[in-house]
């Protein structure tokens, strides 16, 4: 979990290294409660990473994900629509 995903610009190599930072090289789902632009298309050109909006969140981007980054607000909505 992120507290944000606050990258100022849209830049592909800066979510690259910052992931690579995480150890996350395979499949990586990013949940966020309204994706902005700049992630969106930071994203866009690396194969194995999608965004995806925790309100349309599915079943199949789950589960082939290897890894996925919720940032906290995106977690607070699943936490409430879901009722843990």
């Amino acid at each position: 979990m992120v507290k944000e995903f606050d990258l100022g610009s849209p830049s592909t190599k800066r979510l690259k290294e910052q992931l690579e930072g995480l150890g996350m090289s395979e499949r990586v789902l990013l949940v966020e409660v309204k994706p902005t632009r700049e992630l969106v298309l930071s994203a866009r050109n690396l194969p194995k990473v999608e965004v995806g909006a925790a309100a349309a969140l599915q079943t199949y981007q789950i589960m082939l994900a290897r890894h996925i980054i919720l940032s906290e607000e995106a977690a607070t909505y699943l936490e409430q629509r879901l009722g843990s």
